[in-house]
This record gives structure tokens, sequence and C-alpha cells, in this order.
């Protein structure tokens, strides 16, 4: 077995413990901090000391036009009713518990008393045994005095000693039924104890994830309103699908304007301003940095621009991903162990996200032509799906998931490498 060593990083200069004598740092990220010192490269702005996340630009109101109309969102209201409903039920069971904890405290106190009282009635029904006993004998003696005074002697230790006998069998025989009733009760209590904490605790779980959920539903929806209609406008995003097919003029093309999203200078410098609901295609060979990347990049969106969800298949809540994610300081980003489509598609329709990182691709199943549909069911989100590799380092599977994407990017150790991008840097 090796032997443990303690060692000191050669970045942050932490202490760590190691069996592996060739490791010099502590952890991914100072490994990748020192990757970027020997290449000159720099840091991500929101990792650099003192920096201040960019706020999305405020969209001025234009004169003559409407204010945007502010209602109260359903979906917010909802989920905050499924959270209160559970929040009564689990104060009811908590009171519940409360009540069989009390009930086990009175059938222990009660004992000791209850106890005498049996002792006290099994001696008396002992001694009116062995008194009527002893005059029964007294009067079945012989008439000679000697005789009768030796057996009125005999007669009184056999009285005594069945009365004795007696007392005895009669407390031991009900001391023993109510041990064993005392134990039913406190078997039926611990029974009910133990179903109350197993519902408790699936409450507090599904709690947990509505909780969690709440954070990304805004409490109230806007609507813009053009200046000489009630028509709702919003701006398109990467992918605009509609039913119907239509014509317009170059001049009407030229005048669309699109929801770009705000993003620091380092990751538009790569692959420009995304709009609102592009697709990135990421791969890279395993340990180059792929999850960190689409973690940081989901990061700085998030941030910036909305909710957004981390999306762990492959890893799930793992140490690694712990020590990914530890100079993150906002709660704009959320993490999800979902391995399945089905479950994926069936959040997305319970809540809405502005950024989804799918890890892997192909550790949670999905074709080409299931990640079409999803990207269609959500033209308004930004997907960034990691994709695994082949040995020579290309990924695995159909071309159309990269055809798909709007940004192809591949990691070369920790280096982002831009194949393809449909923004303007």
């Amino acid at each position: 077995m090796a032997n443990l060593s303690i060692k000191e990083c050669v970045v942050c200069s932490s202490k760590f413990e190691t069996t592996d004598k060739r490791k010099i740092y502590c952890g991914n990220s100072c490994n990748q901090e020192a990757f970027r010192r020997r290449h000159g490269l720099n840091p991500p702005e929101f990792l650099q000391p003192g920096s201040v996340k960019k706020k999305k630009p405020e969209i001025k109101q234009k004169l003559g036009q409407q204010a945007p109309k502010v209602w109260p969102n359903p979906a917010y209201a909802d989920k905050i009713a499924i959270i209160n409903s559970l929040e009564g039920r689990l104060d009811g069971l908590r009171s519940h518990k409360q009540a069989i904890l009390q009930q086990e405290a009175t059938v222990l106190k009660k004992n000791p008393e209850l106890l005498a009282n049996l002792t006290t009635a099994a001696l008396a029904a002992g001694v009116i045994v062995g008194t009527v006993l002893i005059g029964y004998l007294i009067s079945n003696n012989t008439r000679d005095k000697d005789k009768s005074d030796q057996g009125k002697l005999i007669a009184v230790i056999v009285g005594l000693g069945l009365a004795t006998f007696l007392a005895l069998i009669t407390h031991e025989s009900t001391k023993a039924k109510h041990i064993k009733s005392k134990l039913d009760k406190l078997t039926q209590l611990k029974a009910e104890s133990d179903r109350i904490d197993n519902e408790i605790s699936s409450i507090e779980s599904e709690l947990a994830v509505h909780s969690v959920e709440l954070l990304a539903i805004p409490a109230t929806i806007k609507e813009e309103v053009g200046e000489s209609s009630n028509e709702v406008h919003t701006e398109p995003s990467a992918r605009v699908t509609t039913d119907t097919p239509s014509v317009m003029t170059a001049t009407e093309l030229q005048g669309m304007t699109f929801d770009l999203l705000t993003l620091n200078d380092y990751y538009v410098s790569l692959f420009g301003r995304p709009a609102r609901g592009f697709a990135m295609a990421l791969y890279g060979l395993p340990g180059h940095g792929k999850s960190t990347f689409a973690m940081e990049l989901a990061y700085d969106l998030a941030t910036a621009n909305g909710k957004g969800i981390y999306i762990s298949a492959e890893e799930g809540y793992s140490q690694s991903l712990q020590e990914k994610c530890r100079s993150f300081k906002t709660d704009h980003l959320l993490f999800s162990d979902h391995s399945t489509l089905v479950s994926i598609k069936a959040m997305l329709q319970r809540t809405q996200y502005d950024i989804v990182v799918l890890d892997s691709i192909q550790q949670i199943g999905i074709s080409p032509d299931e990640l079409t549909s999803l990207l269609n069911e959500n033209p308004r989100t930004s997907f960034i799906y990691i994709l695994q590799v082949r040995k020579d380092g290309e990924f695995k599977g159909d071309n159309r998931y990269a055809h798909d994407a709007d940004i192809q990017l591949r990691l070369v150790k920790y280096v982002p490498q831009v194949d393809k991008t449909r923004f303007i840097k």
C-alpha cells in the first residue's frame, strides 16, 4: 500500500495529503491556474480578484410607448401553493410525532406505581386463600387435645406456606402480563414513529426540490406593447421556429433585432456575442477541461442573463463536481443529477431556465433527432451540450450533433478552440 504524504501546493501553498509522488497541485482549479500561467493566459473575468459582474443593460422605454404590463406569474403562485401545502403537512406530522413521544413517556412513567399495586393485590389474594385453608384444616382435627394442638400447628405452617406460594405465583404472573402489555404498546408506538419519520424525510426532500425550482421562476411576467397596437412583441432568439413559413424584404430583415446575451469580453473574443436560445456543442478528450469550461461559461451567462442549470448526468453529485464549482458565489446556477431525457423534459416543462448544460449527451442517451426536438421545444433556452469523444479526438456519434449547434468548440488541454460559430466577434 502506498504511503500517504503531506505536500504543499505550488500555486496556493495550501497543504494536502496524497499517495501520488508526482502530484504538485491541491486540486483541479490550481492545476488550471498553473496551466494559464505557463501559457500566458488570462483567467475569465469573473475569476479575477475584485471583478464585478456586468449587469444586463436596462431597456429604456421609448417616447410614446406604453409601459410594459406586469402580472403575477401563475407558475410562481402554483409553486408557492405547493410549498405551503408541503410545509403544512410537515407541521401536522411533527405534532403527531410529539404526541407519540409523550405517550411513550407516559407508559414508562406509570410502570413503578402499577407494579406496586399489583404486588399488594397478589399478596392480599394469597393471604385470603391461606387463611381459608388454615380454618379448614383446624376444623378437621381429631378430638385429642395434643393431637389437636399438633394439628393446629401443622395447619398454620401449611396455610402460611401455601399463602406465600400463591402470592408469589399470582405476583409473577400478573407482572409478566403487565410487562408484555407494556412492550406491545411501546412496539406499536415505535412502528408509528418510524412511519412518521419516513414520511417527514420524503416530504422534506420534495420540499427542497420545489424550493430550488422556485428560484428559477420569476414572481411576475411582463409583455412589451408596441406603439400603435396591443400586439405583444418579443425579440427573436437564435432559434426561430414557426409553423408557417414567412417571406420578408431585405429592409425588413435588416430591421430585425435579436435578443443578444450579456457576456464578458473573454468569451465574446472566442465565439462572438450569442443570441438567446443558442446551442453549443462542446467536446474534447477526457481530462481536458470540458466540464469546467461549460460550468464557468454557464455561470457567467446565468449571472448576467437569468437562471441556469447544470445537469451532471455523468458525474452526479460527486467530489469532482464540488471542486469545479468552489469559486461560484451565486444562486443563479443550479445543479441537477437528472440522467434521462424524459426527466429533463419534465423538468423544463415545470420550470423555464435560460441556460441548460447537458453533461453529457451520450450519458443521457439523446439521439440527434431527440436533441433537435429538445432545442425546438425550448427556443428561448440556450443549451450547452458536451459530447464524448473517440481516441482520435473526434466526438462520438452522428455529425448532426454538431450541425444543430450554433457554436462548435473543442477543448485541448484546457485551451478552447472554436471550430464553428454563427455569431459576430
